[in-house]
């Protein structure tokens, strides 16, 4: 699971240094706890006028679920976290945490656009 989250913010760094005009980064906490202002922030960007039917995932016009590695029948945005929905982590995990994602999440940090 991890690898894939490291895979993810590297290609979103490449490509934010790449293309720095044509990319936005968004902490998932930032799109999570402020869903709203950050959809408003993209249409703005996107020269798109913002529509409430982007606050609620949809496929088709009909509501779904969240596809993350939470599995669970809530439609819509899922606001809780890993601590939150209890899940224990792996010693491989926890150790893994201890070596990668802290130096790369600084490195990506300062390309986080804010709301």
């Amino acid at each position: 699971m991890m690898q894939f989250w490291e895979r993810s913010v590297e290609g979103a760094l490449s490509a934010k240094v790449m293309y720095p005009d044509k990319v936005m980064v968004f902490s998932f906490e930032s799109l999570v706890e402020n869903t709203k202002e950050v959809m408003q922030r993209i249409c703005e960007w996107l020269g798109l006028e913002f529509e409430p039917v982007l606050l609620t995932p949809t496929f088709n016009g009909n509501p779904v679920g969240s596809s993350s590695y939470f599995k669970g029948s809530e439609l819509g945005v899922v606001d809780k976290t890993i601590l939150t929905r209890g899940v224990k982590l792996t010693d491989d995990e926890k150790a893994y945490f201890k070596e990668i994602p802290l130096p790369l999440y600084e490195r990506i940090l300062p390309f986080f656009e804010t709301v």
